[in-house]
Parts: structure tokens; sequence; C-alpha cells
């Protein structure tokens, strides 16, 4: 397997650095993330002890803020920052003391937008043990002046949401860990297609089911050499205005799933992705009940405003999740109906056909609905459709 060599700088002056602390050589795992100015980030390597790693981060717009963070075992923050581009690059400062540009954060561990965990394991756990799920997103509103005592400012009348992310990573070792992740934004955009009353104040019930999950969400889990330590790398951006994103090039792709974990090069490390409306968490009755109807809101939101690539990437990863649900198969069938491929749409209509014939009665009202569905309009043309009709016909 050939691997795409990293820019030489970097890497050489990395090995200056690795030798100072005295670090094994490294291998490399890239994890990418944007926030309104391009933020990079790559683990390195983890030391020959297993006690510590290495990550470079880097400013796409700004070169020079590039600089290696070392993170220890259980840590919240760095210990040990090196700047790349400074007239020393040789030799290590305390993390607190970076000089950063305006409008950019201090490394952090818990911050927005990077949560790191790194947690000292208690067993061996390789990168096929690993596991992450999205087990939880959670959005609470608070209304004006809740928190204090006193009445609200006339002109704040914004209603502020908590953001809560739960991802739990669990190993086939029994190795189990929790990583929360809270956001608080303003009020999000709405998309409805009803027009609303001007003296009505919105309740938070009718906000909250309008609420974007994160546009996307990364999960990255590097496994130290040795096995005894892993890190938990959480990225990702709230997709409310003025909240940074996720480049296209990073978001996972419908086809690899939830729990999809791959080798990242040659590195110890499982890449498990979530996003939405890219993809969808997988679905678990047990701990997450309603979430295909959540993501399904989400989808049918995009579709209303005649986003229909964005719903049709929804709907195809709620579909991978939840494979026997009527509603999410037919809506997919819609969007890409509209997307100008009907041929598509009408295999999900078959596969609805046969579903009913086992005895599934949504299936049968979604193809009765499908004759008079404005969104099939290009599907009922095709002949395989009249077919469809008349076997739907014949087997009442």
């Amino acid at each position: 397997m050939t691997v795409r060599p990293a820019p030489l700088q970097p890497l050489v002056f990395a090995s200056v650095v690795f030798s100072f602390l005295g670090l094994a050589a490294p291998d490399r795992a890239h994890a990418c993330a944007c926030c309104d100015g391009g933020d990079d980030a790559e683990v390195l390597g983890f030391t020959d002890t297993d006690a510590a790693l290495v990550e470079r981060h880097g400013m796409q717009s700004c070169q020079a803020l590039d600089r290696l963070e070392v993170w220890r075992a259980e840590s919240t923050a760095p210990v040990r920052c090196f700047d790349l581009q400074g007239a020393d690059p040789n030799r290590g400062r305390r993390c607190e003391d970076w000089a950063y540009a305006d409008n950019f954060d201090r490394p952090a561990a818990t911050g927005h937008p990077r949560l790191r965990v790194f947690p000292r394991a208690p067993r061996y756990v390789s990168p096929d043990d690993i596991r992450a799920t999205l087990t939880r997103y959670d959005a609470t509103a608070t209304a004006p002046g809740a928190a204090g005592s006193g009445d609200a400012d006339e002109e704040d009348d914004e209603v502020s949401f908590t953001h809560t992310l739960i991802v739990e990573v669990r190993t086939a070792t029994g190795f189990q860990r929790v990583a929360s992740m809270d956001l608080s934004v303003g009020a999000p955009e709405r998309f409805d297609d009803e027009e609303e009353d001007e003296e009505e104040e919105p309740t938070d019930e009718d906000l909250a089911p309008w609420l974007p999950p994160p546009d996307a969400i990364e999960v990255r889990v590097a496994v130290s050499p040795g096995g005894a330590n892993l890190v938990v790398l959480v990225k990702g951006f709230d997709a409310a205005p003025g909240m940074g994103h996720f480049p296209t090039e990073v978001r996972p792709g419908v086809a690899r799933g939830l729990d999809g974990a791959r080798l990242l090069t040659t590195v110890p490390a499982a890449a498990l992705a979530v996003a939405s409306p890219d993809a969808a968490p997988q679905v678990d009755e047990a701990h997450a009940p309603g979430t295909v109807a959540r993501f399904n809101r989400l989808a049918l939101t995009a579709h209303r405003a005649r986003d229909y690539a964005s719903a049709a990437r929804g709907w195809a990863g709620l579909l991978a999740a939840a494979p026997d649900d009527a509603n999410v198969r037919y809506n997919l069938a819609c969007a890409l109906a509209r997307l100008d491929q009907p041929e598509r749409a009408l295999d999900l209509l078959r596969d609805l056909q046969r579903q009913a014939g086992a005895g599934c009665t949504r299936c049968r009202e979604r193809l009765t609905r499908a004759r008079r569905d404005p969104d099939l309009a290009s599907v009922r043309a095709l002949p395989g459709f009249r077919e469809l009709n008349q076997a739907a016909r014949g087997a009442r």
C-alpha cells in the first residue's frame, strides 16, 4: 500500500521535535476540521512509552500559527507547544503562553470546536476493537431572562439553545468512555412553509424540532502502539448561522456508515464519522428512541426548502440505519425523483412493494400515495411504474 507523504518541512521538523522529546518515530493519522479559518490537526504519533501523543496544528489561511502540541495521558489540555514558524522552533513553550491572533481561542480540551478525551485504557485495545456511536444529541431552549431573577431586556428577545453531544466509545475488551461536548448558540434559522402570526411568539416546543444538528461531526479514535492508551477526538460545528463548518472533502460518505471503522495509513487508529444530514446515527431502540423520526424531520425540512440533494443524503443515511422504515424509503424515492433520477426512485418503490407483500401495511399505504404524489410525477411516466401499480392493485 502506498501512502501519500506529507509536506517535507513539517515532517523533517517534527522529527527534530520528536528527537528532542524522546519520542518514537511517528506514524501519521490525518484529522482535519475547519473553523472559519481552516484549522488543520494531525495526530503525528505516540511516545514509545504510551505516555503522550503529539499533534500538529495550523491554520490553512495563516501559516504563522503552525505548531506542535504534546498531550499526556489523562490530560485535559496540551502540556507543551512548539512554534514551527518561530525563531527557535526546537524550544517548547507553555501552551498558555501561545501568542494567538485575534478571534482565535487558546488550546483547550473542552472548548468549542474541539473535544479531546485521552483516557488510560485499563486493558489492551486495538483499532478493530473500537466502536463509537452518537448516542444522543440534545438541544434545550432557554427563554430570555430565565437564568436571572429580573426581567429580560426588551431588546434581548432571542432564545438561546444549549446543545449536548454525547459520544460513547466502546471496545471489545470491555473499555467504555463517554465524551460530552456542550455548545451554546443563539436562536437557529427556522425553515417552515407556513406563515406565522407576527404577534405570536414561538414557544420552546415549536423551536426545538427545527433546531439543526451539527453540520458535520467527526470522531477519530487513535490507539497507542502499546495499546495502553487511546485518544478520542471529536470535531464539528453547529449548522446555526455564523458558526463554522467542515469542508466538503472531510464529510463522511453515506456508504461508509456510522460504525465503519478503518485504519488510517499505518497508524493504529480507527476513524468513525457521524454527520447530518449526510449520514445518520445508528438506530438502537434500546437507547435512542425516536432517532429515525428526528432525523427524518430534518431531511423533510431540506426537502421543503427544495434542497433535494441534502434531503436525499439524509434519507439515504437513515435508510442504511433503518432499512425497514417505509417512510424513509418512500421519502428518499421522492427526493431522487426531484433530482431527475426516476429509475432509482422506482427501484425504491419496488422495494416497498416487496415489503408490502410480506405484510407491511404502511408500505401499501405509501404505494397508494405514490399514484398522486407530485414529487413522483417523473416516476409515474415510466413503464415500470404502471406495471408496479397494476401489480399492487392485483395484490389487494
